[in-house]
């Protein structure tokens, strides 16, 4: 019986049902195209084979990864290595549509020519999935989730993808915008309510402050740490992971020196008690003064390892920096989300916790005829499954009045 067939007189609902099954068996016929054998469903009363299920039996939830691996890429095929790239969540910065079915064949970008659609465009485009445009198909390890988008940051050799110039720059829009200075989101922490009401200098990246709004340097104000927690989704009530963190501080260094300090892997232990060190695996752009792949910046993929004290194993984060110059002189941008590369999915070190940082800002605001001195504002959102959000949130915002401390601390050094 043919699942798609319909009648005149058939209901919108059987219509709608029949639509359902139709797309979910073309989400494992797709799934099966990208990654031959490495995905499975189960259905009730049998096995895992795709002989014996039918599409009605068939749910998103239970379709899954049954190896962590993708097709090994061919020898001949340097262009694109699966098993050696970085992938990383932009569900945030793509729409995802309502049906995922199509996204295989759907480029977000114009990198790669779409003027014919023979069988051999679409096996390529198939064949670089996540190196041309966004995916639902899961990194290597990782279950289907149709929320979800994903994209390859470099292609496994040390090179940025097409879709990911375009990508990276999406994202520190998101971030610094959507995120970061979205003051819709934002709650300002009892405590600091005591210390100013609102913001120290308004809700802007656009240009550099006045220095009218800045608390003068020795003054008390000038030491105190603003702290807000936010909802990023009203909805969400029984999410995994805490709410998301930001502050704002006063630095004594310039915005380029603090800036440099937070993207130099070997100073970490000056600003971070509970580092166990951070090490840079991929570097896909290194100079503020040339244009590369992502402008003029520095972007690169590292891991790192945090000891915490209430925890008795270790926090890993393998995570993508980019950072670059604001618009018009106002400072500097740092931004972070997790990547996942297959290797780290595979790799199972006992005494290890992995956590995602699923969007990070640091932003250093220049300060007018202050070259000393900078904000610095910082929103964080991390998942860590294995802490109660409660809890989780307590540490983010300790982590984030700690943090700027810390910083301060590193200022004797560097002025």
């Amino acid at each position: 019986m043919n699942d798609d067939r319909s009648t005149a007189t058939d209901s919108p609902s059987k219509n709608h049902h029949n639509s359902i099954r139709t797309s979910r068996t073309q989400i494992i016929q797709k799934l099966d195209r990208i990654n031959p054998g490495n995905y499975a469903t189960k259905t009730k009363g049998d096995g895992a084979g795709h002989g014996n299920r039918s599409p009605s039996s068939i749910s998103k939830s239970m379709i899954r990864p049954k190896s962590p691996t993708f097709l090994a890429p061919t020898t001949t095929d340097t262009v694109f290595s699966r098993s050696h790239a970085s992938y990383m969540r932009v569900s945030d910065i793509y729409h995802v549509p309502q049906s995922n079915v199509d996204l295989a064949t759907n480029s977000t970008t114009t990198h790669t020519s779409t003027t014919t659609s023979s069988s051999s465009d679409h096996n390529d485009k198939e064949r670089y999935t996540h190196y041309n445009h966004a995916s639902d198909i899961p990194p290597p390890g990782l279950r289907y989730d149709s929320n979800e988008l994903w994209i390859a940051i470099d292609n496994g050799h040390s090179m940025a993808t097409p879709i990911a110039i375009q990508a990276i720059g999406k994202l520190v829009q998101t971030l610094c915008h959507n995120f970061a200075m979205n003051a819709n989101i934002w709650t300002l922490e009892k405590k600091s309510e005591t210390i100013v009401p609102g913001a120290m200098h308004g809700w802007t990246i656009d240009k550099p402050l006045d220095a009218r709004n800045i608390p003068p340097p020795g003054s008390t104000a000038e030491q105190e740490v603003l702290v807000w927690t936010g909802i990023l989704d009203p909805d969400a009530s029984n999410s995994d992971s805490p709410p998301p963190v930001r502050s704002e501080s006063i630095i004594n260094m310039s915005p380029e020196t603090l800036f440099d300090l937070l993207l130099d892997s070997s100073r970490v232990h000056e600003y971070n008690k509970t580092s166990l060190g951070r090490k840079d695996l991929v570097i896909l752009h290194n100079d503020l003064k040339t244009e590369g792949p992502f402008g003029k910046s520095i972007t690169k993929i590292v891991t790192s390892m945090n000891k915490i004290p209430l925890l008795l194993k270790s926090l890993e984060f393998v995570t993508l920096l980019h950072g670059e110059a604001l618009d018009n002189d106002a400072g500097y941008v740092l931004v972070s989300r997790a990547v996942v590369r297959d290797g780290d999915v595979k790799a199972k070190s006992e005494g290890v916790l992995r956590s995602e940082i699923l969007s990070g800002v640091n932003l250093m605001l220049r300060i007018q005829h202050d070259p000393n001195r900078c904000v610095m504002i910082t929103a964080n959102h991390v998942r860590s499954p294995f802490l109660p959000s409660i809890i989780a949130k307590r540490l983010g915002v300790s982590a984030a009045i700690g943090f700027v401390h810390d910083i301060r601390n590193c200022c004797r050094f560097d002025t």
